[in-house]
């Protein structure tokens, strides 16, 4: 992905500002979920879901799961969830090889 910002003078006397500068960064991971919803999960993000799920897998098991926080934005008008950042589990977290649904 990529931005352009243009400067302009705000006068005739302010000086020339400098020219175009180039912004870019990372395309994110899209996708769709079933309700219609498009998500989009930035790469450090996804890089960190992906270490923590490796580190969960190698520490307590592949049956035992257990997560952190998922940090971002839902815009209902758009159908769009940005997933900007992800935490590992807390300390004090208590893995379980129970699923969600068993609760």
């Amino acid at each position: 992905m990529a931005a352009l910002t243009v400067r302009s003078p705000t006068g005739p006397s302010d000086p020339a500002p400098p020219g175009a500068r180039w912004w870019t960064w990372p395309n994110d991971t899209v996708l769709t979920e079933e309700g219609g919803y498009q998500v989009r999960i930035s790469t450090a993000a996804l890089a960190e879901m992906r270490a923590e799920a490796r580190r969960g897998a190698r520490v307590r098991g592949a049956q035992v799961e257990t997560g952190g926080m998922l940090l971002g934005a839902i815009d209902d008008a758009t159908r769009i969830l940005w997933i900007d950042e992800a935490t590992g589990p807390p300390p004090d977290s208590l893995s379980d090889t129970r699923s969600s649904t068993d609760y």
